[in-house]
């Protein structure tokens, strides 16, 4: 099962619906998605810490991603990748290279985070 999440509070809302022993699942996929709802939408690495927070606090081992928009992108995905979560890439919203400039298509934008 994968659920995506764009605040904490939509961790709270999954813990109230499913059962504890699908919570602690190693199977369980998390997406924590930054910048969406912000002005701009402008990700900055230390929006994942309330994330983090959330999942230390609960105990979960589940599985999880980082999906960034805007320029911070970039730095955003390399520190879910040093703090050993995932970086989901080649979607639509990841459209900038890590200086800025627009992506010339998927597969550079990929490249580019698998180098990290």
């Amino acid at each position: 099962m994968q659920d995506i999440f764009y605040s904490r509070e939509d961790g709270a809302a999954l813990a109230q619906l499913l059962p504890e022993r699908l919570l602690h699942n190693p199977d369980l996929q998390l997406i924590f998605v930054l910048g969406r709802d912000v002005e701009g939408q402008v990700s900055q690495p230390e929006m994942l810490l309330p994330f983090r927070e959330w999942m230390a606090g609960a105990r979960f081992r589940s599985d999880w991603a980082l999906c960034a928009f805007g320029a911070g992108e970039t730095a955003c995905l390399q520190v879910s990748l040093q703090a050993d979560g995932k970086a989901r890439v080649g979607v639509e919203n990841l459209l900038l290279m890590a200086d800025g400039s627009l992506a010339p298509d998927n597969n550079a934008r990929v490249a580019q985070i698998a180098a990290l």
